[in-house]
């Protein structure tokens, strides 16, 4: 009887050891986030100041785990507003790219239709992936001397996607230059059965004619086509004195 008790109590303690185990794991994976996809908000600044019509507005979402470095861009959102601010922002990225152990943040930025920086953020916006639902209100700081942006060039093209807008420059036939607001990613050329290709592996930029394709983290920007650059300001032209002299 009593080696049957001693055995009995080996089985019980082995039963709650694996329940606690199993219960433990339960618990752990429950309190890892789900991760939607999507950071939404408003952008918003406090100057009464009438957003310019052909305003546009840049949403990028960033890992700022290096105090030592740049950031590093995971995603982006371009908007077009058609009225003023708050300016809503839904902003998507692949749940793959982001590393819970590490920061993120969020910053915007507006510009003119010459991509002169008109308002920016000035704080930090970090984003916790456990609070999926809680929107974000982005505060910008007006410029005081806005810097105007350089001359386009023949060998650079604006794309303007569904949600994002970018810039492609080719300094040769072997790479672009893609850049975006605040980060420039440079790809090498690949070969393609149509059009030309530009890949590192995670980042693509197809383009053939007028229309592009744009993946960068996993996700798929469509609709992308060519936007004519904004032209350089014209030279003022002499006055009359100064043909006279």
């Amino acid at each position: 009887m009593k080696k049957l008790h001693t055995l009995r109590t080996i089985l019980a303690l082995l039963a709650l050891t694996v329940a606690a185990s199993g219960c433990a794991k339960w618990f752990k994976s429950e309190s890892k986030p789900s991760l939607s996809g999507r950071v939404s908000g408003t952008v918003v600044y406090r100057e009464r100041i009438a957003l310019p019509p052909d305003a546009k507005i840049i949403v990028s979402l960033e890992d700022v785990s290096r105090a030592d470095a740049s950031s590093i861009f995971i995603a982006q959102q371009t908007l077009r507003p058609s009225g003023q601010v708050p300016i809503p922002f839904d902003l998507r990225y692949i749940p793959s790219a982001i590393d819970l152990r590490h920061r993120y943040s969020l910053r915007a930025v507006i510009l003119d239709n010459r991509d002169e920086l008109m308002w920016t953020s000035t704080e930090s916006y970090p984003v916790n992936f456990s609070e999926p639902d809680k929107p974000f209100n982005i505060m910008l700081q007006r410029v005081a001397n806005p810097v105007a942006a350089e001359a386009p060039k023949s060998n650079i093209a604006a794309f303007k996607c569904d949600e994002i807008e970018f810039i492609a420059k080719f300094p040769n036939n072997d790479k672009v230059e893609i850049m975006l607001a605040g980060r420039t990613v440079i790809l090498p050329h690949v070969i393609s059965g149509s059009g030309a290709r530009y890949s590192d592996g995670s980042t693509t930029f197809w383009n053939k004619g007028n229309e592009a394709l744009f993946e960068m983290n996993g996700v798929s920007y469509k609709g992308c086509k060519t936007d004519p650059l904004p032209a350089p300001p014209a030279a003022p032209a002499p006055s009359p004195q100064a043909k006279g002299k």
